[in-house]
């Protein structure tokens, strides 16, 4: 999904988002997946309504600007 495709799924289909800026090759990003689908999990499992998507920061570097993604290199 790029950066564009992002703001127009949050903008037409509005709801409750939990996104994750992550790099395919970060140990730590792939760990705090699990911890973010249980949690979105759970809220629905609640009666809330959170979808939960990853935003890969490699196929789009004007991400981090957008969004103001920070990150450890």
């Amino acid at each position: 999904m790029t950066a564009e495709g992002l703001t127009q799924l949050i903008k037409v289909y509005g709801g409750d988002y939990v996104i994750m800026f992550h790099s395919p090759w970060c140990d730590h990003c792939q760990q705090l997946t699990v911890y973010l689908e249980v949690m979105a999990e759970n809220l629905n499992d609640r009666g809330n309504n959170v979808t939960l998507r990853t935003f890969d920061c490699e196929t789009d570097v004007f991400a981090e600007g957008m969004f103001g993604v920070c990150h450890i290199a």
